[in-house]
C-alpha cells in the first residue's frame, strides 16, 4: 500500500494500481529509445503486473501501532512480503517467462539497494529463478535485458513519484526522489565510463532526471522518453481517521469510496495538449 497522511484522513493507493500506471508509461515508451522492440509486449506486461504480489496484502490493510497509521510499502514487515513476492512472480511467469524475469530482477535490484540480511534467502531464491529463466530463454548477452529492466525501473519510479505524496508537493520534500529518478536511461549514461550491462553497477547518483510538479495535475520531466504526453488515471481511497477509529483500518478502507487522480506527464518546456 502507498500511504500519505492528511489532517483528517489517509490517502491510500493499492500497489497494483500504481503498477498499472507504470505499465501505461511503459506502453508509450519511445520506439527510438527502445532496444529489442520484439519484447515490447513482455516489457509492458511486466510493468503492469510487477506489483501484483501486493493484491492480497492490500485487500485488508494493516495498522502500524507504533506509528499510528496504516502500514505502507515502506514500513511493512519484510518477512511476510517474501511469499507474496514469489507468488506474484510465479503468476506472471505462467503468462510470460520473460516478463517474470524482469519482475524478479526488479525486486532483487531493489533489495540489493536496501541491503537487509533478512532478504538473503529470498534473493537466493530469485537468483536461482533468474538463472533458470535466462537458460530457458537462451539469454547470453544481457544488454537488451538490462535495458528493459532499466525502462521498467524508470516507469516504476515515475509512477511511484505520482502516488507517494500529495499532488503538487515540492520535489525536494520527497524522501526517495529529492534529486530525481535513481536510474539512468542507459548504462552509458551512468557516468562510470565502463561498459557495464548491470543496472546494479550503475552510479545511481549520476545525472538524475528531474521531476517537477507544474500544478496538481501536471508533472514535468527534464527528460522525456515517451512517444507522447501521458495521461494517467490512478485510483485511490481517502480513508477518514474517524472511520478508522470507529471501524478499524481494514473495514474503513474497504468501505471508503473509490476516487481517481488524473495526471498528465509532459516534457520540460512543453505545454500540455
Amino acid at each position: 500500500m502507498i500511504v500519505y497522511e492528511k489532517e483528517e484522513s489517509f490517502i491510500m493507493i493499492a500497489q497494483h494500481d500504481h503498477g498499472h500506471a507504470a505499465g501505461e508509461l511503459a506502453a508509450v515508451w519511445s520506439e527510438d529509445l527502445l532496444i529489442g522492440k520484439q519484447r515490447r509486449d513482455d516489457l509492458v506486461y511486466a510493468a503492469h503486473q510487477h506489483d501484483r504480489s501486493w493484491i492480497d496484502l492490500d485487500g485488508s490493510p494493516f495498522w502500524n501501532d507504533a506509528k499510528q497509521r496504516p502500514y505502507s510499502f515502506r514500513d511493512f514487515p519484510l518477512q511476510p512480503r517474501f511469499p507474496h513476492y514469489m507468488q506474484g512472480v510465479d503468476e506472471v511467469q505462467r503468462q510470460s517467462e520473460y516478463s517474470a524475469l524482469l519482475c524478479s530482477l526488479l525486486y532483487t535490484t531493489l533489495f540489493e539497494r536496501i541491503k537487509n540480511e533478512k532478504a538473503t534467502p529470498y534473493l537466493n531464491h530469485e537468483y536461482a529463478r533468474q538463472t533458470m529463466l535466462k537458460t530457458r530463454l537462451q539469454i547470453e548477452d544481457e544488454t537488451e535485458l538490462q535495458h528493459h529492466l532499466r525502462v521498467l525501473l524508470i516507469c516504476d519510479e515515475l509512477s511511484l513519484f505520482l502516488c507517494m505524496e500529495a499532488p503538487g508537493t515540492p520535489t525536494e520534500q520527497y524522501e526517495l526522489f529529492p534529486e530525481g529518478l535513481h536510474y539512468p536511461l542507459d548504462a552509458s549514461d551512468s557516468g562510470s565510463g565502463a561498459n557495464s550491462s548491470s543496472v546494479a553497477n550503475a552510479d545511481v547518483n549520476f545525472n538524475k532526471k528531474r521531476i517537477t510538479w507544474v500544478d496538481q495535475e501536471v508533472v514535468e520531466l527534464s527528460f522525456f522518453p515517451f512517444q507522447k504526453e501521458v495521461f494517467l488515471n490512478i485510483p485511490y481511497k481517502k480513508v477518514d481517521k474517524s472511520e478508522i477509529a470507529h471501524k478499524g483500518i481494514s473495514k474503513a478502507y474497504r468501505e471508503a469510496a473509490p476516487q481517481t487522480f488524473s495526471f498528465t506527464v509532459k516534457g520540460e518546456g512543453r505545454s500540455p495538449q
